[in-house]
């Protein structure tokens, strides 16, 4: 995917304790780092009701009953290149693809100021009913926030994975 095509970039700077015995990230960490870094693509999106918190970012239950929960169905990493110690990060995220009750988050590793990305890789979150336990339809106004950010279907990935 080209970097262009994303429009929400989140930023790290690598700590020591993200690093492992060889001097780069642990690959563990990536997860821990596409996780942020959705989170933070939600609340740039206004979507604050799927985080159950308010405008302000304070946790509270907004939780309608007929609201659904969301639940990690998948997660992957592609690793391309190493990143190391005290180098500044962003993940690239865009949504890959809406389904009735998934959600696909690309997401793309950079350095600070490159194109090629140095990891990438999707999750899929999964929408259910919190009654039933079972799959439920995204929200029309979920899918309205989240439009926007629709990455172009025709547009290959970084490399042959993710």
């Amino acid at each position: 995917m080209a970097r262009a095509h994303f429009a929400y970039f989140h930023p790290f700077e690598i700590r020591f304790s993200e690093v492992d015995m060889h001097g780069h990230v642990f690959n563990g960490r990536y997860l821990d780092f596409f996780d942020t870094a959705v989170t933070g693509f939600l609340v740039a999106r206004g979507c604050d009701e799927i985080l159950s918190v308010d405008g302000a970012g304070n946790g509270v239950d907004m939780a309608d009953a007929a609201a659904p929960v969301y639940f990690v169905r998948r997660a992957g990493v592609e690793f391309l290149a190493p990143v190391r110690f005290r180098q500044r990060v962003e993940v690239a995220v865009g949504i890959a693809r809406m389904g009735r009750s998934s959600l696909s988050f690309a997401l793309e590793v950079h350095g600070e100021g490159e194109d090629a990305p140095r990891a990438c890789g999707e999750i899929v979150w999964v929408a259910v009913d919190r009654a039933t336990g079972r799959s439920a339809a995204l929200p029309a106004s979920l899918r309205d926030k989240l439009a926007p950010a629709l990455l172009p279907q025709d547009a290959a990935p970084a490399s042959g994975g993710a």
